[in-house]
């Protein structure tokens, strides 16, 4: 059975996760680093908004709104390769497969606007629970591009890519 691109980015890579948090709806996003803007442009808030509302309608499957947040031709590449059709994608979210989903703090989000098209860049960060232990932090890089019609952003696509633990990165095994 294939994993949801969610779930699969919850248990393909391992990484700790560190930053101060500022909570959005089920949903954090770390404070912004040294050196960048501390308040984002308003088309930049939208877009940040819209990449929340998308991740919170994920962890509360809920599928009306990722339906709403998502354009009809909507495609996602999950952290395995393994790319997705809307539909395909909104199957995961169906109320029978509903599961207890780890929080996720967005972390060092970077938007670029080109008209009516816009990309997010970003750092998830999941605190996966284990019982008697501390939460399993992991980590994946999220590009979200978005299109703006009738003065409306929806997402169009999303890729997830996994993120080596520091040891991993710095061991000199890259295969």
């Amino acid at each position: 059975m294939r994993l949801s691109s969610f779930a699969a980015a919850v248990t393909i890579m391992a990484a700790v996760a560190m930053g101060a948090l500022i909570p959005v709806a089920g949903v954090a996003w770390a404070q912004q680093s040294a050196g960048q803007p501390a308040q984002a442009a308003p088309s930049d808030q939208a877009l940040l908004r819209l990449v929340t509302d998308f991740l919170q309608a994920q962890r509360a499957f809920d599928v009306a709104a990722l339906t709403e947040l998502t354009t009809p031709d909507y495609l996602e590449v999950s952290p395995v390769g393994e790319v997705d059709a809307r539909g395909r994608m909104l199957s995961f979210y169906a109320p029978d497969k509903k599961a207890s989903a780890p929080t996720v703090e967005v972390k060092d989000p970077v938007v670029r606007m080109f008209g009516d098209v816009a990309v997010v860049v970003a750092k998830l960060a999941y605190a996966v629970p284990s019982p008697g232990q501390p939460a399993r932090m992991m980590e994946l890089r999220a590009s979200f591009v978005a299109h703006r019609s009738g003065g409306r952003w929806k997402l169009a696509s999303a890729q997830y890519t996994g993120i080596r633990a520091p040891d991993e990165r710095h061991s000199g095994n890259h295969g």
